[in-house]
């Protein structure tokens, strides 16, 4: 007698597969119990690297630039660059034509018409 099959995988990997292979999200361990020297080391240096640790100077910069040249910043009104110009010069070269007035349908005499017997 021939030995039976004991196991396939046949088909399962397209299965999983089908609406995509999710990783598990990671959790954020819990500090409690680890060393309290680290923990406040992680403290400062978790405050080093905040916008106003080590990057202070170089935002102090950037802010006197802005100051410096806020002229130059301002954004422009509109209609006023190249396209608007040539906008407005083609409203003056050809004047749009009005449209025609609207006018109400003329009225019509009511017809006269046979009256029809009633029905019982």
């Amino acid at each position: 007698m021939a030995k039976q099959k004991n196991h396939t995988n046949e088909n399962q990997n397209w299965k999983w597969h089908r609406n995509g292979v999710i990783k598990p999200q990671k959790g954020r361990r819990s500090l409690a119990g680890v060393y309290r020297p680290l923990l406040k080391n992680m403290r400062y240096a978790k405050a080093g690297n905040s916008k106003w640790g080590p990057n202070q100077a170089l935002l102090v910069a950037a802010k006197k630039w802005r100051e410096e040249n806020k002229a130059k910043l301002v954004p422009k009104p509109a209609g006023t660059g190249k396209r608007a110009a040539r906008k407005a010069a083609a409203a003056k070269a050809a004047p749009v034509k009005a449209a025609p007035a609207k006018t109400a349908p003329a009225k019509t005499a009511p017809v006269a018409t046979k009256e029809q017997p009633k029905k019982k």
